[in-house]
């Protein structure tokens, strides 16, 4: 099922559960968290996403015929827990491994591939999405509605009030899954986690989508880049389930990045294409489609390792990879250790 689309809501539905708790974001950490919440039978739970669909840095772009993984690219699972839910994903069809030709290209060198690597790699099905659409199943969320501020009421619960100007009261508990930018604004009323937020550093990156007219005869699927723009390119069309035609996703470093980040989406579309020419050693055949994404919060410079904070007295919780060491794994586990702590709080 998809998530439902955005929709007015007010404190006075009919509700069994013994905490009503709103969840800022629709990410992996999230619906994680909502997961277990809802689970739980204790909680009522609705989700508020200010994007048009869930998945947060798992989200995908389409274009035409084409579909481009253009946040993270592929996920680890070094977790027992957490690999126990990539098998199940893997079972139930939405997710895959990824077994690409991958190589490095270092500041000063020539490319070289990865032969002996043995880490094992996996990716949504039929993109990066699939994961957090399966486990959007069932939940309340509303997309496109983007929280403003969190207002204490005077009984102890929150208000959370959206960028459009409408209102939502009655929340026992409000857990912020946002990047760390945003979460601290979000979390001012408690000193604990605002200070947690604070203490956090994220990174932009451009994220470019290329579509080739014909093969780029690159002698890899995806390499890791330290020299020039480029951190990061995948040939996304070779990951498995993905849509015919040459596609590719090229991420710039932080550093070029934020050196132009102002830079219209064609420009570094098309620099990010050049550059990718230049790393494989070769020039890329004309292109039929290419944009750029700018994620502002894509990359976390020393990530924290609390795993998840919850303020019991407030009923405010901070959730998110920033937290538990980045990446996918970190946002699921993320989720997970806040449920669990709002669980065992809200049980004493």
């Amino acid at each position: 099922m998809s998530p439902s689309p955005a929709r007015p809501s007010t404190a006075s539905e009919t509700r069994s559960a013994d905490l009503r708790v709103a969840i800022v974001g629709a990410g992996l950490s999230g619906l994680r968290a909502a997961r277990i919440l809802q689970d739980s039978g204790r909680c009522d739970v609705q989700l508020f996403e200010k994007a048009r669909g869930v998945g947060g840095r798992t989200s995908l772009r389409r274009a035409d015929s084409f579909a481009f993984d253009h946040g993270a690219q592929y996920f680890t699972a070094r977790d027992a827990g957490f690999r126990a839910q990539v098998d199940a994903w893997v079972e139930a069809g939405v997710a895959a491994p990824f077994e690409a030709k991958l190589a490095g290209i270092p500041r000063e060198g020539s490319l070289q591939f990865k032969k002996s690597d043995s880490t094992e790699r996996f990716v949504g099905m039929p993109g990066m999405n699939a994961m957090a659409k399966a486990m959007a199943e069932d939940l309340m969320i509303e997309v496109r509605a983007r929280v403003d501020s969190l207002e204490p009421e005077d009984d102890g619960r929150w208000t959370l009030r959206f960028i459009d100007g409408r209102e939502e009261s009655g929340f026992d508990v409000v857990l912020v899954t946002a990047p760390a930018p945003q979460a601290k604004a979000l979390v001012a009323a408690s000193e604990k986690l605002r200070e947690v937020a604070a203490s956090v550093s994220m990174q932009p990156c451009w994220a470019a989508m290329v579509v080739f007219a014909e093969r780029f005869d690159a002698p890899f699927d995806g390499a890791f880049i330290d020299a020039g723009p480029l951190s990061w390119a995948c040939r996304n069309s070779a990951k498995p389930g993905r849509p015919e035609g040459d596609a590719w996703v090229l991420h710039a470093s932080p550093a070029w990045t934020q050196s132009h980040l102002d830079l219209e989406r064609e420009e570094i579309a098309s620099r990010l294409t050049t550059a990718l020419g230049e790393a494989a050693g070769i020039p890329t055949p004309e292109y039929l489609h290419a944009d750029a994404h700018r994620w502002m919060y894509s990359n976390v410079r020393e990530p924290r390792e609390d795993g998840a904070v919850f303020d019991d007295e407030l009923g405010l919780g901070l959730a998110g990879d920033w937290l538990n060491g980045a990446k996918v794994q970190g946002a699921w586990l993320s989720g997970q250790a806040l449920a669990e702590a709002v669980l065992a709080a809200r049980a004493r």
